[in-house]
């Protein structure tokens, strides 16, 4: 019985392509499969010489030198093998759980901004029209809130108490810039603010307010 051509064609196309995985295994049954020949030729021949070394050769007999140099380069592919394994899941989960703290600290840099300016009733700095890079504001509450850069970390301060970093020391923040722009119009007063985080640019982030 013949297929037709079609057939045989979206067969092999069809057929999935074994993976560098699925190759390095086949290549370590191979080399089992050549020890276990190797074993085999040389128990025969101790099989043709002496009976009695034949009927005891699988409780006494011992590993010769060959073999065992054998089983250890097999040991050594395998261990090789495993070992880049485990070097790209690691490496891959160190990389998820930098982007993970990055992502996590952007988010609360932000929502602590964002929720202390919802209740201000006055910017000292920027001044309308200008930039700084020292973010300070008053809230209803008569609180003064300060938001700076120190080095490569964010720093938070309330009235005359010191400062302390609002971000881990394993996040990376520079070129913090706010900007603030005046009433045109109709337009209100609004704020803009902009920050790097391990090198990705963060905002415009903007905030309106009614004063």
């Amino acid at each position: 019985m013949y297929l037709p051509l079609s057939m045989i064609n979206h067969h092999l196309v069809s057929k999935p392509r074994p993976t560098k995985m699925a190759h390095f295994f086949v290549m370590l049954r191979k080399i089992f499969l050549n020890v276990l020949n190797v074993r085999l030729v040389i128990f025969c021949l101790h099989a043709s010489n002496c009976t009695h070394l034949c009927r005891s050769y699988k409780l006494k007999r011992g590993f010769t030198l060959l073999e065992t140099i054998i089983y250890l380069a097999l040991f050594s592919i395998l261990l090789t093998g495993v070992l880049v394994s485990s070097y790209s899941f690691f490496r891959g989960a160190e990389l998820m759980s930098a982007r993970i703290l990055r992502e996590n600290e952007t988010a609360f840099t932000i929502w602590k901004i964002g929720v202390l300016l919802n209740s201000a009733k006055e910017i000292r700095s920027p001044q309308p029209g200008s930039a700084s890079s020292t973010l300070r504001f008053v809230t209803y509450d008569g609180g003064e809130h300060t938001f700076m850069l120190h080095g490569e970390t964010m720093m938070y301060a309330t009235g005359t108490n010191p400062f302390t970093p609002l971000t881990a020391d394993r996040v990376r923040m520079t070129s913090f810039i706010a900007t603030l722009t005046p009433k045109i119009g109709v337009a209100p007063l609004f704020l803009e603010y902009i920050f790097e985080v391990d090198g990705e640019a963060v905002g415009p982030i903007r905030i309106y307010f009614t004063f």
